[in-house]
């Protein structure tokens, strides 16, 4: 700063000198110049100045002079890597050495390393004491913290009577957090319970936006604590907190429009709020919306999603859910039983009426019944039609397809010789495969063989004797005689499988024990060979 000023008084005193000299000089520009640049240098300076002056090195220089000020400026240095490596032991040091001289925000801040541990050991009586020590050097956010530590009993013997003694210090001062703490203090019984100061400290906070303490408030004005009971206040709170993002307050409010307490009622704004509520995580509204869905209350009445809603409510343990669930899968099988609302689909009422069941659906069991009788009628209509068009293929494939919708393993498995055909459809080997796997899974033997024989020729798939030879298997489990007989070939010729002649004549002698003759021969040979 010095070289500065002298280098300034220079150049003042040297300009006019050279402008004396100077016959064209002219006295107001060039004065102006001068004060321009004296100025510019005088700012550069005392910018260069305070930047020296608040630097780590400068800082250090003062904080080993014993200044507190810069103790706790080289600490925040250390704890944000401001200048120097960040290292939080070297922060916490300095902290404490300024909180040693009593200087309040070190000795704020160095309670909190210690309650997260921070730079030294965890603990929360260290923390408690020098937050303590903060507070009564008036610091702003040391009462919450020390009211924190007696409210939940760590690092001090847990008291809500001195955690409202702390709270009250910030509460009084105007801060919303603060006075959210305090009344929830008023409301525990070791405190003197008194709910109509809790009410009173809830709108201090509430009326600065806090959205806890909008809720709580709502709650003191829907039960009548503290204050009079009113839905209309309780309703005006569950909004101002819905809209300040609160979890639980968009259930409460949709209940309101719900029921009609405090506002007019209006079942479209309540699902609309159970929404929010369910998209904010409040699993206890998922009942109510799919009480929404399932009685088209505010919604389009839809079943399956008051189904889903109902089944993640029984996940979190929602037991009048898992009542709702039984009757709302009742109601989906009867939809699905009469075609209303869903296409007729029998199988899928029936797989309805039976988690019906499962949930304790009284009436599940008959409905059941009904809906298989109807089922077998309209398998037989469909069986004495196919009777009848007996030459016309594609009327044929189209009650094949109905069949197999139903679950007929036998209707799915014609579809898919037809299909591999071209008989009645245009040949189609993928589709042909589709309702072979379907029929096959099904436990068709028939179909489990054609499944196989597909695989091992490429037909509709990339060929695949391995697969082949499983679905052969399979329909030799099942009793297929000609996939006896390629599984006894197999073993025979070791093709596709190990050679076996004990596997051959195994599987030869159940082809033959079906009155396959034409095996015998092939059959005597391997037993005198082995």
């Amino acid at each position: 700063m010095k070289r500065t000023l002298i280098l300034f008084l220079t150049i003042l005193v040297w300009m006019p000198a050279v402008a004396q000299d100077d016959k064209n000089f002219q006295p107001d520009w060039w004065d102006a110049l001068k004060l321009i640049l004296g100025f510019g240098i005088i700012i550069i300076g005392f910018l260069k100045y305070i930047r020296r002056n608040k630097s780590p090195k400068e800082y250090r220089k003062r904080a080993l002079r014993g200044d507190p000020e810069a103790q706790y400026n080289l600490a925040v240095c250390y704890q944000n890597g401001d200048g120097v490596p960040k290292d939080e032991a070297e922060a916490a040091k300095w902290y404490r050495a300024a909180a040693d001289h009593g200087h309040m925000q070190s000795q704020f801040y160095l309670g909190w390393c210690y309650a997260k541990g921070i730079g030294v050991a965890e603990s929360y009586a260290e923390a408690a004491k020098w937050y303590r020590m903060a507070m009564e050097n008036g610091h702003a956010d040391a009462p919450i913290y020390l009211g924190w530590c007696y409210y939940h009993g760590e690092g001090v013997k847990q008291s809500y009577t001195e955690a409202a003694k702390c709270y009250r210090i910030a509460a009084e001062k105007g801060h919303a957090e603060a006075q959210y703490y305090l009344a929830i203090c008023y409301e525990q019984e070791d405190t003197a319970q008194n709910y109509a100061e809790a009410a009173k400290w809830y709108k201090a906070a509430a009326e600065q936006g806090h959205a806890e303490a909008q809720f709580q408030l709502g709650l003191c004005y829907a039960k009548g604590l503290g204050v009079k009971e009113s839905y209309a206040e309780a309703a005006k709170w569950y909004r101002k907190a819905t809209e300040n993002g609160h979890t639980e307050a968009p259930d409460y409010l949709a209940w309101c429009y719900d029921h009609g307490e405090g506002v007019q009622q209006n079942h479209t704004e309540a699902a609309r709020l159970y929404k929010i509520a369910v998209d904010r995580g409040r699993t206890y509204a998922l009942f109510s919306l799919g009480q929404c869905y399932e009685n088209g209350k505010g919604v389009e009445r839809d079943y399956l999603e008051a189904h889903k809603l109902y089944t993640k409510a029984v996940e979190h343990g929602d037991a009048d859910a898992e009542d709702a669930l039984g009757r709302v899968e009742f109601m989906l099988g009867q939809c699905y039983e009469n075609g209303k609302g869903k296409k007729q689909d029998y199988l899928e009422a029936i797989k309805w009426y039976t988690l019906a069941m499962e949930h304790g659906e009284a009436d599940a069991e008959s409905a059941i019944i009904r809906t298989r009788n109807a089922m077998y009628l309209a398998k037989r209509e469909l069986h004495t039609r196919i009777t009848c068009l007996e030459d016309d293929d594609a009327a044929i494939v189209k009650y094949y397809r109905e069949e197999a919708k139903w679950g007929d393993a036998e209707a799915a498995y014609q579809l898919g010789w037809f299909y591999e055909e071209g008989e009645g459809v245009k040949q189609n080997y993928k589709q042909a495969i589709k309702w072979y796997t379907i029929a096959a899974e099904d436990g068709h033997p028939d179909a489990a063989y054609e499944l196989g024989s597909c695989y091992r020729n490429g037909k509709g798939v990339e060929p695949n004797d391995a697969e082949g030879v499983k679905w052969y298997k399979i329909a030799a489990e099942r009793g297929n005689a000609d996939a006896q007989i390629m599984l006894g070939l197999f073993y025979e010729k070791g093709e596709h499988v190990p050679k076996d002649t004990a596997e051959a004549i195994k599987w030869y002698t159940m082809a033959a024990e079906q009155g396959i003759t034409e095996v015998h021969i092939r059959l005597d040979k391997l037993i005198e060979s082995h």
